[in-house]
C-alpha cells in the first residue's frame, strides 16, 4: 500500500510539473527600447508579453497626448533585429478584421494582441511593435512604433 501511496504522489508531481510547464512563462519580456511616432504626443507602450500553453499575447497601450482624436485599426507588425536590419516576424500571411479605433485627446486604451500563428517572438532579441493611425480630419497615414526586447 505504501509503495501505491507513493507512487501515486511521484506521478502527481510529474502531472503538474507537466501542467506548470505549459502555463510559465517560456521567455521573458524583459524592457520598452526606442519609440517613435509622426506626431508627438501618440505613442505605444507594450505592457506585457504572456505566454499560455500554445497561446502568446501582446498587450500594447494606446496613448493620446494631443488636442486631435485619433483614428487606428486592428492591424499592426512585430518586427525583430537581425545584423542591423528589422525583419518582419510574419508567420505566412496575416488577416486583420477592418476595424476602427478611436482614442479622444488625453486617452489612453490598452488593447490585447493574440500573436500565436501570426508572429514568431520566439527567440531572445529585440523586437518592434509597428502601426499606422490618422488624426480625425487629416487624410495622412502617420506610423507609430515601439521596441522591446525578450530574454530566455
Amino acid at each position: 500500500m505504501k509503495k501505491f501511496i507513493i507512487l501515486a504522489i511521484a506521478l502527481f508531481c510529474v502531472i503538474g510539473l507537466i501542467i506548470c510547464s505549459n502555463i510559465l512563462p517560456k521567455k521573458q519580456f524583459v524592457s520598452n527600447g526606442n519609440s517613435h511616432s509622426d506626431v508627438e504626443g501618440v505613442f505605444v507602450v507594450v505592457d506585457s508579453i504572456n505566454y499560455y500553453r500554445d497561446k502568446t499575447t501582446l498587450t500594447v497601450s494606446w496613448n493620446n497626448k494631443t488636442k486631435h482624436q485619433v483614428l487606428y485599426g486592428a492591424m499592426f507588425g512585430i518586427e525583430r533585429l537581425v545584423d542591423g536590419k528589422w525583419i518582419d516576424c510574419s508567420i505566412g500571411d496575416n488577416v486583420f478584421a477592418l476595424i476602427g479605433y478611436s482614442l479622444n485627446e488625453n486617452e489612453s486604451v490598452k488593447k490585447e494582441h493574440l500573436l500565436t500563428d501570426m508572429f514568431d517572438i520566439s527567440k531572445s532579441g529585440t523586437y518592434r511593435f509597428c502601426s499606422d493611425y490618422s488624426l480625425l480630419g487629416d487624410e495622412k497615414e502617420c506610423s507609430v512604433w515601439t521596441e522591446f526586447v525578450i530574454e530566455s
